[in-house]
């Protein structure tokens, strides 16, 4: 229901600074992430920072000498990845969905060392 709510609220924010419900979005946004990169990096106390990007732009995670891993993430994260269960393929954190055609989807996604993020390809084979 999360991912169908955000989907909506997302289509209907005509407003240039962004749709009123916004901090509900983030708030959404940032819980529904660190709880999946907690359990995909295997530490439940994992400090994560979030920074929201326009779709499109510049989606990725990178950690620091801290242990804080930083996450850049569109809204509709929740709608497009989270709530379509691609959040981790493969091993790899999906960070944004590229294009999907009901078969075939392609997605940026991060390896467990963090480093840039890189399209990851899934299809499903037609049934004979």
């Amino acid at each position: 229901m999360a991912a169908t709510v955000t989907a909506l609220l997302l289509e209907d924010g005509e407003d240039p600074d962004g749709p009123p419900a916004r901090p509900a979005l983030e708030a959404s946004l940032f819980g529904r992430a660190s709880c999946a990169l907690r359990a995909w990096l295997g530490d439940p106390d994992l400090d994560v920072e979030l920074e929201v990007v326009e779709p499109g732009a510049g989606a990725g995670l990178e950690g620091d000498a801290s242990g804080t891993v930083r996450v850049r993430l569109p809204l509709a994260w929740v709608a497009t990845v989270w709530g379509r269960d691609l959040t981790v393929v493969a091993g790899r954190f999906c960070v944004s969905l590229l294009e999907s055609d009901g078969r075939r989807a392609t997605l940026m996604s991060v390896g467990s060392s963090l480093g840039p993020p890189r399209p990851l390809h899934i299809e499903i084979p037609e049934e004979d």
